[in-house]
């Protein structure tokens, strides 16, 4: 997988329980049809790297496992030593299947080669390949094909375009790789029939998006059912059948495209011993209900061992998903996004909504359409108590409609509400984000905005109740960080608070409004990045 997010054309993301919406995506045509309705994966990042498993000549590297040979500049001759020591002796296809089961997820997805160039399959384009470079001359790939189908699951192969083992791809040597590369994909689409071709390592120079419209054009000749991801290009609008945000969770999903974010179970995609850092399974169905709201799938990742086993204190975790799934999954398959909010998520299937509470409480619900019921019983208003996490079918008086987010109010120019007492809280999760690098993440509870390394992007929101207000601003700026800006041209400044997620509150005198009103946040000069921003509150002067 990659470890660095510099693609432009990634949304503004974040693990946030905000209120977001996706708009339910069009009729889905053929082969999507049983992908869109799974909504839950498993990925398996499993290759010769999990031999040193993040460590190189005594030295533990951080960050993903499958990227050490770069990481760690490791010369080809040198890496070539560590297939011997691959003999997954422990591996039982029939388990890992079962496992994704278990998990209440619905297809799997292997890598049969990453960006180490070695091949997991008996490939007869060369000899860097498990059967003939390893101990293990069984063949995996297969083995987990007929295992998941055996479960009912879906199974598909991730394939990475990048080859670290083939330095001549970027140069005379590139007619001559993809030849080969094509080779290889023919082989695993006859030997392992899948029902995903996902694609990776499209990033580097030298693959064109002319290359991606050939190799697309290519796999839809070879596997014209597989549904193939975006990355087979070069993520262009119209690159495969789906989106693949990483490590992210798009902040109003995409409303044109289907999409499905792929994300670790720790820190590594491939096994690293020195990651210890496992989700808890609360937060892992709080991604899955986030995720499922905003209509995509969550392919979520495990890195097994050189042994062959998936570590258990991952599998244990899936499984304590899969739990909940079995009690009460009707919510997720086969459903379409209908919202998220800050105490979970709503899908929807037809004239029924399914609001899945994972923050119990006083609730909302977001929807305009008259509500007919809830859980049965008909409800006075659309506010109601709920005294642990649950899941309420609304059946509703039409097709559901969702009341608008804060968020969509100001990017379509729209007042947001004062609170209570006729203050206004400007969340940044609520704000209009304009530019290239801004977005939503959360160092603070509430979460904020982030990454403001871009002196063009901006906040924005739209009040009109008239009157004197007090500013104060909730933000952090780490050592080194921080400069000047303005709000709604009035001018300010924030310097370091200690740390990222170190959040202090800033008085920064008065603004006026008069009628409908853009209150604005934009840089003019700063070092390094501006600000963590949370929020900013006017409050009336009396």
């Amino acid at each position: 997988m990659i470890d660095r997010m510099n693609f432009k054309r990634a949304a503004a993301l974040a693990l946030l329980a905000v209120a977001s919406c996706a708009s339910p995506p069009a009729k889905p045509a053929g082969r999507l049809d049983w992908w869109r309705e799974a909504k839950y994966g498993m990925f398996i990042h499993w290759g010769v790297y999990s031999v040193p498993a993040g460590e190189y000549k005594g030295k533990l590297y951080g960050g993903a496992s499958e990227w050490l040979m770069n990481t760690a500049h490791i010369p080809i001759a040198e890496y070539e030593k560590f297939p011997p020591h691959f003999n997954p002796v422990k591996f039982d296809a029939k388990a890992w299947a079962k496992l994704a089961k278990d998990a209440g997820m619905k297809y799997v997805v292997i890598t049969s080669k990453h960006h180490d160039g070695f091949a997991m399959w008996d490939t007869r384009v060369n000899d860097w390949s498990l059967t003939k470079r390893t101990p293990f001359k069984r063949q995996p790939l297969k083995e987990l094909a007929d295992a998941c189908r055996a479960e009912g699951l879906k199974f598909g192969l991730y394939y990475s375009i990048l080859d670290w083992h083939v330095p001549s791809q970027k140069g005379a040597g590139k007619a001559e790789y993809v030849k080969g590369m094509k080779a290889q994909l023919r082989e695993l689409v006859d030997q392992c029939d899948p029902a995903v071709l996902w694609f990776d390592g499209e990033w580097e120079p030298w693959w064109t998006e002319a290359d991606g419209k050939d190799l697309a054009a290519y796999v839809r000749s070879i596997a014209p059912t597989a549904v193939v991801n975006n990355r087979v290009g070069k993520r262009g609008s119209n690159d495969g059948d789906y989106e693949t945000p990483e490590q992210e969770i798009p902040r109003t999903g995409f409303k044109d495209r289907p999409w499905e974010t792929c994300m670790t179970t720790n820190g590594s995609w491939g096994y690293h011993k020195g990651d210890t850092a496992w989700k808890p399974a609360s937060d892992i169905l709080d991604m899955l209900t986030e995720i499922a709201g905003k209509g995509g799938n969550f392919l979520l990742n495990v890195g097994p061992t050189s042994e062959g086993l998936i570590p258990e204190e991952c599998a244990k975790r899936l499984r304590g998903v899969g739990v909940s799934l079995a009690k009460s999954g009707h919510w997720l398959y086969g459903s379409t996004g209908f919202c998220a909010t800050s105490w979970g998520g709503i899908t929807r299937k037809g004239n029924t909504l399914y609001a899945v509470v994972r923050r119990p409480g006083e609730i909302e619900l977001p929807v305009e359409t008259t509500i007919k019921s809830v859980d049965g019983r008909t409800l006075g208003g659309k506010t109601l108590t709920v005294p642990a996490p649950t899941v309420l079918v609304i059946e509703c008086d039409g097709e559901p409609r969702r009341t608008p987010t804060r968020a969509e109010l100001s990017a379509d120019g729209k007042p947001i509400p004062p609170e209570t007492d006729g203050s206004y809280l400007l969340r940044a999760t609520d704000a209009a984000i304009h530019g290239s690098t801004l977005r939503l993440e959360q160092q603070s509870a509430e979460g904020n905005a982030g990454y403001w390394t871009d002196e063009h992007d901006y906040l924005e929101w739209f009040v009109e109740r008239s009157g004197d207000y007090e500013m104060e601003l909730r933000y952090s700026v780490a050592p080194g960080a921080g400069g000047q800006f303005t709000i709604s041209g009035i001018a300010c400044s924030v310097a370091t608070t200690g740390g990222w997620n170190k959040f202090k509150t800033l008085k920064l005198g008065r603004i006026t409004i008069s009628g409908l009103t853009p209150i604005t946040v934009k840089p003019v000069r700063f070092t390094g990045a501006l600000m963590n921003f949370a929020s900013l509150r006017l409050t009336p002067v009396k």
